[in-house]
């Protein structure tokens, strides 16, 4: 797993953080399972690694990667869309799929057959 530089939180973050979190199991149930149990294998108390190394919000395939200077910007529900989204990366498999497609250097395609 690549080193990010963490930033800690104001209380003001700390409590949009909390209040995300409340939204995205209310509204994103099957998502805020998969965000607890695959997405924090950095074991944050946060559930997710603060860094200003991205412009807003990543993710490397395994955990939820958060600028809180641009994040928090968002109303709440862009801060749920955001995080649901980057999620989704960690559901499909988006960062190993396109690591094998870069290092390929191209996108292959199954053949479809007909019968």
């Amino acid at each position: 797993m690549p080193q990010y530089e963490e930033c800690a939180l104001t209380p003001q973050q700390e409590s949009l953080w909390d209040q995300t979190r409340c939204r995205l199991l209310w509204v994103c149930p099957a998502f805020t399972h998969i965000f607890y149990e695959m997405m924090n294998n950095a074991n944050k108390k946060e559930f997710a690694i603060f860094t200003k190394q991205i412009p807003i919000a990543a993710t490397d395939g395994s955990n939820l990667l958060l600028n809180p200077d641009t994040f928090f910007k968002y109303d709440l529900d862009e801060r749920v869309f955001a995080c649901a989204h980057e999620i989704a990366h960690g559901i499909f498999n988006h960062c190993a799929i396109g690591f094998r497609y870069h290092k390929a250097g191209k996108i292959s395609y199954l053949s479809l057959i007909h019968i």
